[in-house]
Parts: C-alpha cells; sequence; structure tokens
C-alpha cells in the first residue's frame, strides 16, 4: 500500500535499509505458510530500486533459514563474488551479509519462540542452530 511503503520510505532514510527491513517483516506475512513455520522477513518488492543481487541474495537466505548457505554459496548463486556481495550489502544495508543472515536467522527463531509453542530444539533446527 501507498502508505505503507511511505513508512517504509521514512524508516529507512532516517534509520536506514536494515532497519526498514526489520519493519517490513513485523508487517509482512505469507499467508501460503503454515502459522507454526519462518516467516519470510523481507517482502523483496520493498527492495524494487536496489540492486537486484541484493534482492537476489536475501531471497536466497531467506529460503535457507533451516540450512544455512555460506556466504560464499550465497554470492555464487547470485552471481557475484563474496567480496562484491559484501560491498553490496555494506553500501545498501550498513552490514555485511554474514551479519545479515545472522540477524535474519535469530529474528526467525525469535519470533517461533514468541508465537509458537515449539520445542526449542525444533527451533533451532528450524533456524539453521542445530
Amino acid at each position: 500500500s501507498p502508505t505503507f511503503d511511505l513508512m517504509l520510505h521514512l524508516v529507512r532514510t532516517r534509520l536506514g535499509m536494515a532497519v526498514a527491513l526489520d519493519v517490513a517483516s513485523v508487517f509482512i506475512y505469507d499467508q501460503a505458510r503454515a502459522a507454526t513455520d519462518a516467516q519470510p522477513l523481507v517482502s523483496l518488492g520493498r527492495l524494487d530500486g536496489y540492486d537486484p543481487r541484493l534482492a537476489q541474495a536475501i531471497r536466497l537466505m531467506e529460503s535457507h533459514v533451516d540450512q544455512p548457505l555460506t556466504i560464499d554459496a550465497v554470492a555464487k548463486r547470485a552471481g557475484v563474488t563474496a567480496r562484491t556481495l559484501e560491498s553490496i550489502f555494506r553500501k545498501s544495508i550498513g552490514e555485511t551479509p554474514g551479519a545479515y543472515y545472522l540477524r535474519l536467522r535469530l529474528s526467525a527463531a525469535r519470533r517461533l519462540v514468541v508465537d509458537t509453542r515449539i520445542a526449542m530444539a525444533d527451533i533451532a533446527g528450524r533456524t539453521g542452530f542445530s
């Protein structure tokens, strides 16, 4: 919605892309997933205007929360080197791909802890911490 887009734009310009992605994750849910599944943290449509390699890398990270890829593997699948991916992340989000991926997995784990009754061991497995 235009209101949501404006809100994210204001957050992004004042607090940075990383915070805007976190805010988006609070509001955006994939209805096709079960309530107990980890939700994607980003609506990639909100990354319009950003480097498509960034969107591809985030998409890969979101789809591999349970079995995390190495940053080299993410970079390769996004069609760049690990060094280039790090540069793209630092420029667009203000943090490294590794830091973003860890934060994404921790956020997914936190959401499962708060919103479900799933055992901690299962949550760890679903978020790549087993």
